[in-house]
């Protein structure tokens, strides 16, 4: 019996570099077979998913476990961004509006500022014309300084100031301050 092992082991020894060389040999073609198996399940993969998607509209995967998951997480993510330049585009439209709307305010406001400046422009010159100019103007004996009148009243003007103050704000700052 020990001859026997004794002859195992001197026919190993002796034939070392053989036997190394066919075992990498034989690792090598298993990888290669694996590699090959899975290269034809991801084609097929591909061709299902791309059959699924044309007849159902969504992708139908035959995977189990982990990968599902993941898969599932990512195409969650994706519908969230989706979902997210959505909202963003309709905010912006909202905005670009409302900035539209208020430029066309302020203009408005402007325009009906000059045509009310013009006519009591108009008007004053308009009693110059008509007065004789015989006439001996009597000095005023009490000239009394009016305050500018405001088109809004002090609390409209108070809140519209400070609406003006929140809108001039970019629309990061004006999340924070709520």
């Amino acid at each position: 019996m020990f001859n026997f092992f004794d002859s195992i082991i001197q026919f190993l020894l002796d034939n070392f570099g053989l036997i190394i060389v066919l075992l990498l040999f034989i690792v090598n073609l298993g990888r290669k077979r694996n590699s090959k198996k899975q290269r034809k399940q991801r084609k097929q993969n591909n061709s299902d998913e791309k059959a699924s998607s044309s007849q159902d509209g969504s992708r139908k995967s035959n995977k189990k476990g982990a990968a599902s998951q993941m898969n599932k997480a990512t195409q969650q993510a994706k519908q969230k961004r989706n979902a997210n330049r959505q909202r963003n585009r309709q905010t912006e439209a909202v905005n670009q509006k409302n900035v539209a709307k208020t430029t066309q305010k302020q203009e408005q406001n402007r325009k009906q500022r000059s045509s009310a400046v013009q006519t009591s422009s108009d008007s004053f010159n308009r009693q110059q014309s008509l007065k004789p100019t015989n006439q001996v103007r009597s000095k005023k004996s009490s000239t009394k300084k009016q305050p500018k009148k405001t088109y809004l009243g002090k609390k409209n003007l108070v809140n519209a100031m400070i609406y003006k103050e929140i809108l001039d704000k970019p629309l990061s700052l004006r999340d924070e301050d709520k």
